[in-house]
């Protein structure tokens, strides 16, 4: 099945396709960094206020 919309270059649609990928690639490993941080820090236990 070919999806070829009339008056629209191809090549918009792959760089467009593009730029969402590594925009959610790039979402992706924040959020990877942000959570390999929450175990690490926990893990050593430097999270403040759990002392009670």
């Amino acid at each position: 099945m070919d999806c070829y919309l009339p008056g629209k270059d191809r090549s918009e649609g792959v760089d467009a396709a593009k730029r969402l990928g590594n925009a959610t690639f790039d979402l992706a490993k924040t959020a990877t960094g942000k959570i390999s941080s929450l175990i690490t820090d926990r893990a050593s236990g430097r999270r403040g206020g759990d002392e009670g």
